[in-house]
């Protein structure tokens, strides 16, 4: 039926578009190369940016996220049941430096 003022071309129904991930499931060489390279260089690491940054498979992120904290390269921050968050592993070179911060010596005159 003809409405009053519309034109037959808009009412076609809009179709919409669902986006379908392809994440892959296993580690190709390339992938695990980029999560031993570029992933524990970030400040804040979460299993969303891996998932996102190497096209993978939400579980294999979460593996492959404990690996890099076996092997020391992240560290945990936080840990929920629903949500980990890592950062970088940061080494202290020099425990003097850490020992004057936290107890200043008195100057003495």
């Amino acid at each position: 039926p003809e409405f009053p003022g519309s034109e037959p071309w808009l009412l076609v129904p809009a179709v919409s578009a669902t986006l379908s991930l392809h994440n892959a499931v296993l580690f190709t060489a390339a992938n695990h190369d980029a999560l031993l390279k570029d992933i524990p260089k970030g400040r804040v690491i979460s299993v969303s940016q891996v998932i996102e940054k190497l096209r993978i498979n939400g579980s294999l992120a979460r593996r492959a996220l404990r690996e890099l904290e076996e092997k020391g390269l992240i560290r945990c921050v936080s840990k929920h049941h629903s949500q980990i968050l890592y950062s970088r592993a940061v080494e202290v070179a020099d425990e003097e430096v850490v020992e004057e911060v936290a107890a200043p010596e008195a100057d003495e005159e």
